[in-house]
């Protein structure tokens, strides 16, 4: 295998696809997955771009959206309706606002109108954004065609190893001039050899959805915060559900694993406010492995020298990894300091799941 690479990236999902598009720009690089690039949890994900984020997530959730549109992915902007409480729709409201997102309040019955759902419930409040969905297969294909543009190699290799800050593949050892970026996911603990726990208290767990018949169209993207449901548009009589549930794992592998009769708990969730879903015909499930730290905040930095580290998105890479990963090549490129709070070796107690809610900054525990 040719040498001669100043960046070497592990991992072909949002973050590390996105980085390798930033630093080739610039500089000879080597992208290194197990398959074809965004597969793996990236390829499994609900495809939302949500705004309904806490600050400062929904500035890069922001970023991305424009990154997202100056390569010409396959973005479409959609309603999305997110059924809250009081107290909690004034929080949300009062973050868009500060960042001028557009958001409005519906009645029930408008909300009804145009979502299509039929919604119950007298303590909701409605509030909606203008969100986006990402069709992931296609903008797998474009990430390709743009990076062999800029003359990145991309390999698939089932294993890479890391020894002396030098990647071996197979019997070769292969050593960039800069740096090495493992942006593996839930795969990064074990590629660097370390434990998860390390990595700012972060743990492995999985994440779940399901395609559901709901026997009608769902017009936008719909959301039931108090149980963390969501729905999302799939065909004219179909859609996708889940609520980000945390179930702890062992090893990634086993988070494409869907957990039994996990559906019906999604659909309890959202029972409390649409009553379609009272009927929802289950069809399939599907599962990927995720990675939290122990504060809620991303990971990424350097832990040693020459090795850095991408990951921790806690399943809203698609939202906010492009804007992370210009940010990361900024600092590798120019050498802009990166936030304290996304430092890899940061010191946190990991997070211990549910019943517990979850750390801030990404959930508000509304």
């Amino acid at each position: 295998m040719k040498g001669g690479y100043d960046y070497i990236i592990i991992g072909g999902g949002i973050a590390g696809s996105f980085l390798a598009l930033e630093l080739s720009k610039s500089s000879k690089v080597l992208l290194i997955d197990k398959g074809p690039l965004l597969g793996g949890a990236t390829g499994s994900s609900a495809e939302i771009i949500t705004l309904q984020l806490p600050k400062p997530f929904i500035n890069w959730a922001l970023e991305s959206i424009k990154i997202y549109e100056e390569i010409g992915a396959p973005l479409k902007r959609m309603e999305a309706i997110l059924a809250t409480n009081e107290k909690c729709a004034e929080r949300y409201l009062k973050i868009l606002n500060s960042v001028n997102v557009k958001s409005w309040i519906l009645t029930r019955s408008e909300a009804s109108r145009e979502s299509g759902l039929t919604l119950k419930g007298s303590n909701y409040v409605y509030l909606a954004t203008l969100d986006a969905l990402l069709e992931v297969g296609k903008l797998g294909n474009l990430m390709r065609l743009l990076l062999t543009s800029n003359n990145a190699d991309i390999i698939e290799y089932k294993e890479a190893k890391i020894k002396d800050e030098k990647i071996k593949i197979g019997e070769e050892f292969i050593e960039p001039t800069q740096a090495i970026i493992v942006a593996g996911g839930a795969w990064t603990p074990y590629i660097l050899n370390i434990k998860a726990e390390e990595l700012a208290g972060s743990r492995i767990y999985k994440c779940e959805a399901h395609s559901i018949d709901l026997g009608k169209k769902l017009k936008t993207i719909f959301y039931e915060d108090l149980s963390g449901a969501y729905m999302v548009p799939e065909s004219s009589k179909t859609a996708t559900v889940g609520d980000g549930t945390n179930v702890a794992i062992s090893k990634p592998e086993d988070g494409f694993v869907p957990t039994p009769g996990s559906v019906y708990e999604v659909l309890e969730g959202l029972s409390r406010a649409v009553a379609d879903v009272e009927n929802a015909i289950p069809r399939t499930s599907w599962a990927a492995p995720c990675l939290i730290s122990g504060d809620g905040w991303p990971i990424v930095g350097n832990i040693s020298e020459r090795t850095y580290i991408f990951t921790g998105f806690d399943g809203v890479g698609l939202m906010i990894a492009p804007a992370l990963a210009r940010m990361l090549s900024a600092h590798l490129l120019k050498g802009r300091k990166l936030p304290q709070k996304i430092y890899p070796l940061r010191k946190v107690k990991p997070w211990e799941g549910p019943p517990k809610e979850p750390p801030e900054p990404y959930r508000f525990g509304c």
